[in-house]
């Protein structure tokens, strides 16, 4: 087994002499890393005839990426899409296909439940639910864990009896549904806890340390969709104005890059729901205003990167004062030390302006 080292980690050109130098056949990861590798391989029409199965997982990707990936692939290399947790020993669920004209979502399913595995999607009174329709996802067979190392009140509330089988289920948290043919289609996660980048995050810590920034009075962490787009959010309520860029380099220094949420928004107060709870689908969505037309006309190096970064992003309008990691740019590096000084340079006129 072959792993990937943190520094080179999203970095394609460095990841495929991993790959060939050892002769990986199998190789898994999350979406944000594969597919930008293989774009990277068939752009530049490199050999990868040592690549047999691709399996991807821990975030959710559009079914359009996995149809043009799969079309461009020999059929002789398997790209999966796989599904688990930790509690259950990691994959539970895979899906494949080399037809996609039937399946009627946006996002790749998660598949159907591996031979020692078996799903349960039900409602909150625990019941099956018909095929089409949202529950929550439960996961029984072999793979389930005992429970939770000295926590034997966590281990009750998410590892309960099965009522539709032997042994135990395992409470995964996602809301989930059937699709015809009998593969299952994640919705959301069902509790406060968010997954990105492979990473999960939790909300009311993230909160916490927003909130010890100077002016803030509250805040609140969520994950938004924009334009199919999965980012984190930070709304805030302050007693002041909020220096952005002062904030995002507070955090940088607290917690790591993938929790740094993508969009801080200023608000007056939080809607809340008839009992008192952040209503999370009336906050406003995120919106992100390039700078370009605030500017004179880009220098030569700033429309080389500009270019460069409209290619990774696959975004149009980028201008040189826009932030790579508001755009949804990713960290490979998760802000290791060494190139931490590189990750400082967030917009194009800073990058120019070094070279």
């Amino acid at each position: 087994m072959i792993i990937c080292p943190t520094e080179v980690r999203g970095i394609p050109e460095e990841m495929f002499k991993i790959l060939t130098f050892h002769k990986v056949n199998i190789f898994e990861s999350t979406p944000s890393i594969v597919i930008p590798l293989l774009r990277f391989i068939l752009r530049n029409n490199l050999p990868y005839d040592f690549l047999k199965i691709i399996i991807v997982g821990s975030e959710k990707w559009l079914l359009s990426e996995y149809s043009k990936l799969r079309s461009q692939l020999p059929e002789t290399i398997r790209l999966i899409n796989s599904y688990g947790t930790t509690e259950t020993t990691v994959d539970s669920t895979l899906f494949e296909s080399m037809n996609l004209t039937d399946l009627p979502s946006t996002y790749v399913p998660i598949g159907k439940p591996l031979t020692n595995t078996t799903c349960y999607i039900l409602d909150d009174y625990r019941r099956l639910v018909p095929v089409g329709v949202p529950g929550n996802l439960y996961l029984g067979g072999s793979g389930v864990s005992e429970g939770y190392l000295n926590d034997p009140g966590l281990t009750n509330i998410s590892f309960i009896n099965n009522p539709y089988g032997s042994g135990k289920m395992y409470s995964t948290g996602d809301l989930a549904r059937w699709l015809p043919g009998g593969n299952i289609e994640f919705l959301e996660r069902t509790d406060d806890q968010i997954k990105i980048l492979g990473h999960r995050v939790e909300p009311k810590e993230l909160e916490q340390v927003i909130s010890e920034f100077n002016g803030i009075q509250k805040a609140f962490v969520t994950l938004k969709s924009v334009e199919l787009e999965d980012f984190i959010c930070a709304y805030l309520i302050a007693d002041k104005d909020i220096d952005i860029t002062k904030l995002r380099s507070f955090l940088l220094a607290r917690v790591p890059r993938f929790m740094v949420p993508t969009h801080f928004i200023l608000i007056p107060q939080f809607p809340l729901t008839l009992n008192g709870k952040v209503d999370v689908k009336s906050l406003p969505l995120p919106k992100k205003v390039s700078q370009a037309e605030e500017l004179a006309e880009p220098n030569l190096t700033e429309k080389a990167v500009i270019d460069i970064w409209e290619e990774i992003l696959s975004k149009k309008g980028i201008g040189i004062l826009d932030d790579f990691f508001e755009l949804g740019g990713p960290d490979p590096f998760q802000g290791q030390p060494k190139i931490w000084d590189v990750f400082k340079l967030i917009s194009i006129f800073l990058i120019s302006e070094t070279l």
